[in-house]
């Protein structure tokens, strides 16, 4: 199968605060009343534009479907109560509402952070598997979607850094193996850039002791890291 021959590709971003755009909302109120939020910078934005000025031939479209709050195994699957900074749900149980599942031709799967810090031991028999439910959910509407699994970007918060580098991104790239997918590491396109630049310049400022949620510098320096993977792998033969 091949991408070429669409002239309109919707490109749907799995993922959790990081993809939501913590930081990144504008609350606006119009005559005392709360009316929306509006995003603007975050990396899934900047890759749609990216994506439709590369390629003039086609229009890209870009769904976000990042829940703040949300990792592949959740609480309630390992049986934790939610309970302090000790917890983290599940993204497919939150997003299985009528409507919320829905066709498109790429699909981009970045789950693991909020994974890594919570008992993630617990977890780690179940993450693939959480992972594959997500992903079958989505072929079931689409089955001839392009996958896509992309790393967490370098995360140095020291609950993190280990986890995601020597337990989660080893199970992702064995679901690429297993599901024909195709691994973005944005974690090695990352450490470098953030160990030159500075964590300081790549978080955002008002994540405070948290470390973890990118500001706008980060934002696009994620959303390079997945535009280039998608410029050379997008039209190949899956």
């Amino acid at each position: 199968m091949n991408l070429k021959d669409k002239s309109k590709i919707i490109v749907t971003v799995v993922g959790d605060s990081v993809t939501e755009g913590a930081h990144f909302r504008k609350d606006v109120i119009e005559n005392g009343w709360y009316k929306m939020q509006l995003f603007y910078n975050r990396y899934t934005d900047v890759l749609g534009r990216s994506l439709n000025e590369w390629d003039l031939e086609r229009t890209y479209e870009i769904r976000n479907e990042g829940i703040s709050g949300s990792a592949a195994v959740g609480n309630e699957d390992i049986g934790v109560p939610f309970e302090g900074q000790n917890k983290a749900f599940s993204w497919f149980k939150s997003n299985t509402k009528p409507n919320k599942i829905h066709a498109t031709d790429v699909l981009i799967v970045m789950l693991g952070i909020n994974d890594a810090p919570y008992n993630f031991e617990e977890r780690k028999p179940l993450y693939k598997d959480k992972i594959r439910q997500i992903i079958n959910a989505y072929r079931e509407i689409s089955p001839e979607l392009k996958l896509y699994i992309m790393t967490p970007y370098c995360v140095k918060r020291p609950s993190h850094y280990g986890v995601i580098k020597n337990e989660i991104i080893p199970l992702q790239k064995e679901l690429c193996k297993e599901l024909g997918g195709t691994l973005i590491d944005l974690w090695s396109f990352t450490e470098p850039i953030i160990d030159k630049i500075g964590n300081e310049i790549f978080i955002d400022e008002g994540d405070g002791d948290l470390m973890v949620h990118p500001g706008e510098i980060g934002h696009a320096i994620i959303s390079r890291g997945c535009f280039l993977n998608l410029r050379e792998t997008l039209f190949e033969d899956y």
